[in-house]
Formats: C-alpha cells, structure tokens, sequence
C-alpha cells in the first residue's frame, strides 16, 4: 500500500511543481501525505491549498480531519467543516465529516441532520451510514439503526481516503446490525410514545434554508401567524393531533422546494407549502409540547418572535 501511495505522491508533486497555482493539486498532495503518516506536511501542503482557493471544499474537509483526527482541535476542526458545507452545500462528504464531529462532540441533532444530507446526496455514502447508525445506536433508535446498517452494508461505498479503514467499517456496520436486531429493531417500532419519540428524532431540516435570509424570516413570519390565528379557534387535543401528525411528516424530510406541496389528515382540505408546514410545525409545538420545542430543531426562532409580536398571544404561550 504504501509503496504504491509513495508513487502517488512523486506523480502529484510533479504536478504541484509544474503547476504551483492548482488547488486541487496541492490538496491531493495534502491527502497522500496524511495517509502516509506525514502529518505535518500534509497540514502545510493544505493551508498552501486554502492559500490560493479559500473556498476550495475538499481542502476544507481535508484540514478539518487533520485537526480532529492528528491534531485532536476540535473546535479548530468545526470551522473548517463549518466553511465548506457553506463553500459546497451538495457535497455529500463535507457533510458526512461535519456530522461526524458533531457526533463526536455528542450532538446529535445536529449531527443527524448533517449525516442524513450526506445520503440524501449521495445514497452509497458508507461512512455517513455508518455514522447515522451510530447515531441511532446511542438515541437507542434501534429500528433506526438497524435500517441504516442494512443500507450501507448492502449498497454502501467507500472513497479513497476511507480505503484503509474499509476492513473497519465492514465490521462496525455488522456488529451494529447485530446488536439492533437483538434489540428488536428488525422489527418497525411500537406506535404511541415512543415511536412519537423517535420521530422527533429524526426530523430534520436541510441547514441551507435556515432563516438567516430576512426574507425567508418575513415569509416565516407570516406564517407562523396565519398558524397562530388558526390554533387559536383549534381546541388543545386537535392542536395536539396536528403538532404530531406533522413531526411525523418531518421523518421523511420536508421540502422548500417550489413545486413540493403537502396535505395533512388533522387539517382536510387543504395544501401546504413546504415553509408554510415548517411553520406550522413550529408553532402547534410551541403550543402542544412546548418543553419539547428545541428537539425538533428548527431554525426559526425570530420568525417565531416577529409572529408573537404581530399576534400578541397569552404569555403563556412563549416556547420555553
């Protein structure tokens, strides 16, 4: 193996020296040298990378993974994950590593939502499913975890960084199905609570619609009002019906996409947007569960705050 990464590496420094301004070539360099146990010059060989191209996506994820897995910085590390979902939102690995660290770090909201982008992106990521797995291990989703072990085992593939640790992630994914199918999880989970519950958990929303643009805030805001007025004619069980019939929607994933429309079974005869039912997903929890709010993790809190202030509700009616 190594004899054939010292090729590697002499083929790519002839590229480096005859074309000193590619990015992508100093990166590639970064990478074999890592595998090679050259720590050090990989992390030169990548900020030279990050020197010409600041936004360069596998560069940032190359340099995250060098300061968690060599450098053991992980606040460092989170950064660079950090930049490149933002410098490439569709690349299944800078997603893939950044719900990793967060996993690492024991969020796993956070971290469930990078992980599941990841497979959305690319369905063959091994590593995301390996991870999303481990994910549901710790949640004790065991149907959940058993799924995505399946998955990676039966369609899973790993890139050529992951190659060295392939033998590795076989085995984890194996012992992983194992143990979920000893815990029941061959089997769908119960209705009632706890499937409510595991439902909570694996909703998600994609981060590249988080309401950071005023725009999109405005947009929430407004409905989240028409959700509000809509409550308040609702009585609390109905309400109720609805906050869980949506969080069960969120398990697939919901949509902002154009052309994305959703119906509810506890709110007939109507179609709802995919930001028009996060909003309303929002607010029936704020009302139903409100100690339960931040689990669904959503991103609109001042949208949230803009619609109290136009609706002026009962204080008691304040997420907590």
């Amino acid at each position: 193996m190594n004899e054939q990464l010292n090729k590697m590496k002499a083929a790519i420094e002839a590229r480096v020296k005859a074309e000193p301004g590619n990015a992508g070539a100093w990166r590639e360099l970064a990478q074999v040298k890592m595998m090679l146990g050259d720590v050090d010059g990989a992390e030169n060989d990548c900020i030279e990378c990050l020197r010409i191209d600041p936004n360069n996506g596998p560069g940032l994820v190359l340099m995250g993974n060098l300061l968690t897995n060599s450098k053991h910085d992980d606040a460092a590390a989170e950064e660079y994950y950090a930049r490149a979902v933002a410098a490439d939102p569709d690349s299944a690995s800078a997603h893939a590593n950044y719900g990793t660290l967060l996993l690492k770090r024991g969020e796993r909201m956070k971290a469930l939502t990078e992980l599941r982008r990841s497979i959305e992106i690319d369905p063959k990521q091994c590593v995301a499913h390996y991870m999303l797995a481990q994910c549901y291990v710790m949640m004790e989703d065991w149907h959940s975890a058993w799924i995505m072990a399946n998955e990676a085992l039966e369609r899973g593939e790993v890139g050529f960084e992951d190659a060295a640790n392939f033998a590795r992630i076989r085995d984890g994914l194996f012992r992983i199905r194992a143990n979920a199918a000893a815990k029941g999880g061959a089997k769908p989970p119960a209705r009632g609570e706890k499937a409510m519950e595991q439902a909570l958990r694996q909703s998600a929303f994609d981060r590249k619609h988080a309401a950071s643009d005023p725009t999109v805030n405005m947009m929430m805001a407004m409905y989240m009002l028409d959700a509000m007025r809509r409550f308040d004619k609702m009585p609390s069980d109905q309400v109720k019906a609805v906050a869980s019939e949506i969080a069960v929607v969120g398990t697939r994933g919901i949509s902002t996409a154009k052309d994305a429309v959703y119906t509810l079974k506890t709110i007939p005869g109507e179609e709802f947007s995919g930001y028009r039912l996060l909003a309303n997903y929002y607010v029936s929890w704020a009302r139903a569960f409100p100690e339960h709010l931040a689990k669904i993790g959503l991103p609109f809190d001042d949208a949230y705050a803009l619609a109290m202030q136009m609706h002026n509700p009962p204080q008691s009616e304040t997420p907590k």
